[in-house]
């Protein structure tokens, strides 16, 4: 995405989980104190003029709303601009709303983001340079180009290829069949279709539902562990003790296998049921991780891991590979078809 003036190319996280887009920034009177150490691009140096938003200004009043507890930190900090903090699974930014362009196409409007001085942990390197909040905040992206009329609908989609493919839309209407829609329900600012029971091969592995929630911003699903430990003790029963567990360094449970088709035999679709009998298909390949060490590795971890994780399922990136999943805001509704390699559905009409 081009933001600035002149426009620059940044990359941005596509992050339906958080409200605020915000990029790495060299802020004019904070410097840039814990930002990536050799960045994709430049960071992000915007004059102070784009940063003379105050504590009550609509937009700062907004993101307060958006980001839980209040966050009071505005009234307290200084230089006197609108100061936020927000919490990731795997860290935290800290930052000052800012007003600059952003181009999409040929149309630049001025859209209120983050400068984000400060990241914790602190990166050497990171693929992004920034994030996309596409949650639903009244801060989102989406949002403020539905107030700018570069769109009409309120309506997002993705679809995240296996390898590295795939495509983002906004405002855009799916003419597809076997599109499963759901109910959307609120829990918190987060998408979610209600509560969910996981079930592997068929079976039922936890007795009581919880509430399911989509994160395109977190690589891998989390489950509370009250579901994680009974779920991994099926998944080696299925396997069977002639395939012993290997030391992966970037997952926690690993096996080796001769070839893909072994692991496809081995390991059993997976699925979550939600309520009036809709239900989200795993395939095993959608649940499962090939690393670096020639391994397969569960890409489904314990919710302990993250904070409120053992309060809901969180569905990230590796659920949703060559899938199609839509948030339609227009009509309080969740979507989600397979499509492998993300192939971009054609025609489709852009309302």
């Amino acid at each position: 995405m081009k933001i600035g003036n002149p426009p620059m190319p940044y990359f941005l996280d596509i992050d339906t989980g958080s409200n605020l887009t915000w990029l790495e920034c060299k802020h004019p009177q904070l410097g840039c104190q814990h930002c990536t150490q050799h960045p994709k691009h430049p960071h992000y140096s915007p004059q102070l003029i784009n940063l003379k938003v105050e504590c009550n200004n609509k937009y700062c009043d907004a993101l307060r709303k958006d980001l839980a507890g209040g966050n009071p930190i505005c009234q307290h900090k200084k230089p006197h601009q609108c100061h936020y903090n927000i919490q990731y699974v795997d860290g935290t930014s800290d930052g000052v709303v800012s007003f600059d362009m952003i181009s999409l196409g040929e149309n630049g409007k001025s859209i209120a983001f983050g400068c984000g001085y400060s990241q914790q942990p602190q990166k050497e390197t990171s693929p992004v340079d920034g994030v996309l909040g596409l949650g639903m905040g009244t801060v989102g992206f989406v949002p403020q180009l539905m107030l700018h009329k570069m769109i009409t609908k309120n309506i997002i989609g993705h679809c995240l290829g296996k390898d590295g493919g795939g495509y983002l839309s906004f405002g855009e209407q799916f003419h597809l069949g076997g599109i499963t829609w759901a109910p959307m329900r609120k829990y918190e600012l987060f998408y979610s279709p209600g509560q969910a029971s996981l079930h592997l091969n068929g079976q039922q592995i936890y007795k009581h539902g919880v509430n399911a929630v989509f994160d395109s911003g977190s690589t891998y699903t989390y489950i509370p562990a009250r579901i994680y430990n009974p779920f991994v003790l099926k998944v080696q029963d299925m396997i069977g003790s002639s395939h012993r567990e290997v030391h992966d360094d970037d997952l926690p449970h690993c096996w080796k296998f001769k070839s893909i088709h072994e692991v496809q035999r081995l390991f059993k679709p997976l699925s979550l049921q939600f309520h009036n009998k809709i239900a989200m298909h795993i395939p095993a390949m959608n649940y499962l991780i090939h690393t670096r060490s020639n391994n397969w590795c569960l890409a489904i971890l314990n919710g302990t891991q993250i904070p409120d994780g053992d309060r809901r399922i969180l569905i990230g990136d590796a659920t949703m590979r060559d899938m199609l999943v839509i948030y339609d805001n227009q009509h309080g509704r969740l979507g989600w078809v397979h499509q492998p390699q993300c192939t971009r559905p054609h025609p489709a009409s852009r309302l």
